[in-house]
């Protein structure tokens, strides 16, 4: 596991998200435009993708380490030791990644 995976996964750590919410880690990243400007995720319109750190009790479909796909406005926003985090319920899933 990287370092960069370790950490995110530690930012977890001694967090338990209640009923039915889970805590999701992800990134913004930028997109370069043809004349050279970047573009961050928060000024696009497209779902995002995370990674699952911790789930509540309630969680029925997901467990922790799946990759998720999420609506760019859905949860609570949270950074974490320079780690951007999400508290989501689990209806604001919109799938799961597969390999």
């Amino acid at each position: 596991m990287s370092t960069a995976a370790q950490d995110k996964k530690n930012v977890a750590k001694g967090f338990q998200p209640l009923g039915d919410r889970l805590f999701v880690t992800y990134t913004e990243e930028l997109e370069r435009t043809a004349g050279g400007i970047y573009v961050p995720d928060s000024a696009k319109e497209k779902p995002q993708r995370g990674v699952v750190q911790a789930i509540g009790s309630k969680v029925e479909n997901v467990k922790v380490g799946d990759q998720v796909l999420f609506d760019k406005y859905s949860g609570s926003k949270l950074r974490i030791e320079d780690t951007d985090c999400l508290i989501l319920k689990e209806e604001d899933i919109l799938g799961i990644f597969t390999n």
